[in-house]
């Protein structure tokens, strides 16, 4: 079995442009990538060569899932861990 290779999460870039995330993109990825890290479900950041970048539009796709799911595949306490880290990703790419 081979290791997964993960990206570095920059924390200080952010960026505005859409665009999907690809699986090859969304297995190196780490963890904290996500909005619920423990499934590796709502991706909040994109893959810039070595690098994770947050993307707002990513936050805010993965906000307006997650209220979609919300009851169906995801519960109360999972559906505020993915808005409190989605809004800290807006937070970043506004400021």
């Amino acid at each position: 079995m081979t290791k997964r290779k993960h990206v570095k999460i920059r924390r200080k870039a952010c960026t505005a442009k859409l665009g999907r995330i690809f699986a090859a993109e969304r297995g190196r990825l780490p963890d904290a990538a996500y909005g619920l890290p423990s499934r590796r479900k709502y991706p909040l950041y994109r893959v810039a060569g070595n690098r994770a970048i947050a993307s707002r539009s990513h936050a805010v796709t993965a906000k307006g899932r997650a209220l979609q799911q919300l009851g169906h595949t995801i519960d109360a306490r999972e559906y505020a861990t993915i808005i409190r880290r989605a809004d800290r990703v807006i937070r970043l790419c506004d400021a």
